[in-house]
């Protein structure tokens, strides 16, 4: 049996519903044989993912997601992957779909990074059919 739980936070107001998010990283996951995990989403609007993206990565504009992966506990039966915070209105501005920005951010929390290692990121991104 495996356990999924995700929490997801938002005051705004989204195109996907719980199950649709849910359905999209549960699909994502079991392509990295993840089955028991925990992770965060929140949604927020453009002001405060600027804020949050100042003061974690020191870039003063908005973006569509901001990955915080955590440390993986391997005695842990259910692993805890981090949190992904979301800017549905910079997804919008962009034309990107919400699909893709969870997927990449999954990436992020599973440790793949475009920036350091592209060749490994755009094949992990294939496993998942991620567009960004």
């Amino acid at each position: 049996m495996k356990k999924i739980d995700i929490k997801i936070e938002t005051k705004l107001p989204i195109a996907s519903n719980n199950d649709q998010i849910s359905d999209i990283i549960d699909e994502a996951l079991i392509c990295f044989s993840i089955r028991d995990y925990l992770l965060e989403i929140r949604f927020v609007d453009e002001d405060e993912i600027a804020i949050l993206n100042s003061k974690y990565r020191n870039i003063t504009t908005a973006t569509d997601i901001l990955s915080f992966p955590q440390i993986d506990l391997p005695a842990q039966r259910v692993r805890f992957l981090g949190s992904l915070v979301i800017s549905p209105a910079v997804v919008e501005k962009k034309d990107e779909s919400i699909e893709d920005v969870l997927k990449h951010g999954l990436l992020h929390l599973l440790g793949y990074d475009h920036e350091t290692d592209e060749s490994k990121w755009e094949t992990e991104a294939k496993k998942i059919d991620c567009n960004l």
